[in-house]
């Protein structure tokens, strides 16, 4: 009963909401070469996949970038030949612009992608098979396929490789 009006409390009968999920939300480096290894290898065996799926998931746990982030780079995004290379992130959270640096080893290998494709400066540099922009449901069903080819018990998203990226 309320204190005001001896009026029944209808929240007295609810129950409440479940507690979230507390399991370690990021991959250690085995599980996170595992995951390679299983994206390396897709039951689909089309030109370009492997390597596609393979340098997206470096990217993440690299960078710490969101889904939409990786989804939205283009080449011109890109400064691959600098002492120190960077990323412009333009499609952060928030729509503020942010410069993000890159690992010597992704850069390596987006500067071989990039002479590989010959790409324009507004390509975006993860593509999907039709060669338009990478889907962002299309980046988290290829997490999810190489999670469960790999054999990993955990829940594998793209914010689980951004995790990663903060632990590591």
């Amino acid at each position: 009963v309320s204190r005001r009006d001896g009026v029944p409390d209808p929240f007295l009968d609810l129950e409440p909401p479940p507690k979230p999920r507390q399991e370690r939300d990021w991959l250690e480096q085995d599980e996170f070469r595992r995951l390679l290894d299983a994206a390396a290898h897709p039951e689909r065996n089309l030109p370009g996949l492997a390597e596609r799926d393979r340098l997206a998931l470096i990217t993440l746990v690299t960078t710490g970038l969101r889904r939409s982030e990786l989804c939205g780079i283009d080449w011109r995004d890109l400064d691959l030949d600098a002492a120190a290379p960077t990323l412009l992130v333009r499609r952060g959270k928030g729509g503020k612009p942010r410069m993000q640096s890159l690992p010597a080893g992704l850069a390596g290998e987006l500067r071989a992608l990039r002479t590989a494709r010959a790409p324009s400066p507004e390509e975006p540099v993860f593509c999907g098979l039709a060669g338009g922009r990478l889907q962002q449901t299309i980046l988290a069903e290829i997490i999810r396929r190489a999670t469960k080819r790999a054999g990993l018990e955990k829940h594998v998203t793209a914010h689980t490789l951004r995790h990663t990226a903060a632990t590591w």
